[in-house]
C-alpha cells in the first residue's frame, strides 16, 4: 500500500463514507462526529511535559516511601560514637564506601 498523503487522505475519505453509510447518515453529521471525537482524543492525550511531570512525582512519592522505612530504623537505633567521617555522593561507590566504613 502507498504510503503517500494522498493516498492517506482518500483512505481516511473513504472510512468516512463507509461509516456514513453503515451508520444510514448524511456525511455532514459523520464529520461532526468525527471532529467531536477527535476533541475527545485530544483532550484525553497527555502531552510530554504533563507525562514527565506525573513520572517525577510517582518517582518522588516511591523515593519518600523507600526513605520512610530505613529512617524509622536509624531514628529508633541506639547512639553510635561520633565518627569524623563524611561520605560524598549517594552512587555505588558511596554506598560502597559507607558499608565498608561501617563493616
Amino acid at each position: 500500500m502507498g504510503k503517500s498523503n494522498l493516498f492517506y487522505k482518500l483512505r481516511r475519505v473513504m472510512a468516512i463514507g463507509r461509516y456514513c453509510d453503515e451508520h444510514n447518515i448524511s456525511t455532514e453529521e459523520g464529520m461532526e462526529r468525527l471532529a467531536a471525537l477527535q476533541e475527545r482524543l485530544a483532550a484525553q492525550r497527555k502531552n510530554r511535559r504533563e507525562f514527565l511531570g506525573s513520572v517525577g512525582k510517582a518517582t518522588a512519592a516511591g523515593m519518600i516511601g523507600a526513605a520512610a522505612g530505613p529512617m524509622g530504623r536509624v531514628l529508633a537505633a541506639p547512639r553510635l560514637p561520633v565518627v569524623d567521617v563524611g561520605i560524598v555522593g549517594g552512587g555505588l561507590a558511596g554506598l560502597a564506601c559507607a558499608d565498608g566504613l561501617r563493616a
